[in-house]
């Protein structure tokens, strides 16, 4: 098994010599690519396999003697043949031979070496080649970065993000105009390459925006594209701590020039308007034409963009207006829960439209059949609404309807109906009847002089006592209120009916 492995790695290692480039590259049309330094010294483990095969290695000086050098960040020395000129001292070179081992000692012996071009001015060399393609230039900044990062050498790495760029603007050029999901696929290729996501940010931003504007409302997929805007754009699923106004009317108004320049920190924020924007036009995509959807979609909203709870408003107002629509056939609950929503909104006006409209229908199907019923109607207009207009006028019809019922006279007792032999009089028809002494005496629980005695047993009840005496003329009798230290006399005259004839207070 160690052997399969052994020949396999001294076959990848001869490819990697022969074609590090892909085929598909203008670059594999020149030199086959010679192993990098980096790659020498990682196959370490692999060296005896590798002895007395021919290879090529490229790599940056560190020493250089008469007849032997190192390689940078290598520690195998690599023999100069006797007749051959050592190299400068510095810069990069290639060399061809062959990896020997002698005495228990690893070294290389160059038969052929040249001297190479920096990378830099490779890279630059390279590019001015015909046909060169997106590809290209992507495997170029990967040839670049990989020694950048060996080297630990910022310019280098520079050089190779400039290159990603140059074939990301290459790729943008072939694109149509108004494709935004085409963009983001340049944009993903280009960020497996290794572009930053900030370098990527106006690219990605620009996309989202042709995509979102081209949209199909029928087909638009709500939320795939949200979680493409928050995996794209850092700032989208962020709340932002506090609103720029004016930043964020300058990016309405111009989204794409005012992102383009604006520093990360301000575009962070203007992610998470641009994610407002969406999350708001595609929830009014699905808001139902009678708003019947309305407080779900507004609940939705609140959960996804919790910093902007005025957003959720014309939601609820379409769905309240639903529910206001539909008081017809709605129950009591319903009706109470839709009154209480405008109450804790401090619309009492519209609170107390809701409660009427309720009622008014209620009123308007009433079975006046039903005591209960109709009762409860009358009930609710004076708890709910304070109406005792309707109210009145609901218990007088019921009435009316079905007289001498307790629970209907008690009420109308309460809104200040008077009961006068037996019909009900409204505070009104009561105050316009002729004014009667034994009936005002009455209504203030006072008795006076020619009262019957039903009407003295109506005002103070039953005497505590009573005599009666007969006379010449008919009879008089006296009634005792203990409680009230009052004695009346009434007197009869025959073919007549008895009348308060005197009221004496006791002390």
């Amino acid at each position: 098994m160690n052997r399969l492995i052994i020949v396999a790695v001294s076959q990848f290692l001869s490819l990697v010599v022969l074609c590090h480039v892909s085929s598909t590259s203008v670059f594999a049309q020149q030199r086959a690519e010679a192993m990098f330094i980096e790659e020498f010294v990682k196959a370490e483990s692999e060296y005896p396999s590798m002895v007395d095969k021919e290879m090529s290695i490229e790599g940056r000086l560190s020493f250089v003697a008469k007849d032997v050098l190192r390689f940078l960040k290598s520690d195998i020395e690599f023999h100069i043949p006797r007749d051959a000129n050592p190299p400068q001292k510095s810069g990069r070179l290639e060399v061809t031979g062959e990896l020997r081992r002698r005495n228990g000692k690893t070294y290389f012996e160059i038969r052929h070496m040249r001297g190479l071009p920096t990378e830099s001015e490779s890279i630059d060399g390279r590019l001015k080649l015909p046909n060169v393609k997106v590809q290209d230039y992507y495997d170029l900044a990967k040839w670049a970065q990989k020694r950048a990062d060996y080297y630990g050498d910022t310019d280098l790495e520079a050089k190779a993000n400039d290159v990603r760029l140059q074939g990301l603007n290459l790729a943008r050029k072939d694109l149509p105009k108004s494709d935004g999901f085409a963009l983001l696929d340049v944009a993903a290729r280009a960020g497996q390459q290794g572009l930053s996501t900030e370098t990527l940010a106006p690219i990605n931003h620009e996309g989202l925006r042709l995509a979102f504007s081209q949209r199909d409302p029928k087909s638009f997929d709500f939320e795939s594209f949200i979680k493409m805007v928050t995996d794209k754009l850092p700032g989208a699923g962020t709340s932002a701590p506090s609103a720029n106004l004016l930043l964020a009317n300058q990016y309405r108004s111009k989204p794409l020039a005012t992102y383009e320049t604006a520093p990360p920190i301000s575009r962070r924020f203007l992610e998470r308007v641009f994610y407002q924007e969406v999350v708001e036009a595609g929830l009014k995509g699905q808001l139902r034409e009678d708003g019947a959807n309305g407080k779900e979609l507004a609940e939705k909203l609140n959960a996804l963009l919790p910093d902007s709870p005025e957003l959720s408003t014309p939601f609820m107002e379409k769905y309240l207006a639903y529910r206001f629509q539909a008081l017809k056939t709605a129950n009591r609950q319903q009706a109470l829960e839709l009154a209480d929503t405008y109450r804790k909104q401090g619309d009492m006006k519209t609170y107390e439209d809701v409660l009427n409209t309720w009622l008014d229908y209620r009123k308007g199907r009433l079975n006046m059949d039903s005591v209960a019923d109709s009762v409860s109607l009358a009930d609710d207009y004076l708890t709910l609404v304070k109406n005792t207009a309707k109210a009145s006028e609901i218990l007088d019809a019921l009435n009316r309807k079905h007289p001498n019922v307790e629970e209907i006279e008690i009420r109308l007792a309460r809104l200040g109906y008077t009961k006068v032999e037996g019909k009900w009089l409204t505070p009104g028809q009561f105050a316009a009847l002729p004014k009667d002494p034994v009936m005002e005496a009455m209504r203030q629980g006072v008795v006076s002089e020619g009262m019957t005695p039903e009407q003295v047993y109506k005002t103070l009840g039953k005497p505590t006592s009573s005599t009666r005496a007969l006379s010449a003329s008919g009879y008089a009798e006296s009634w005792t209120y203990k409680d009230a230290k009052l004695t009346i006399r009434f007197k009869t005259r025959t073919g007549q009916s008895p009348i308060v004839e005197k009221v004496t207070s006791r002390k």
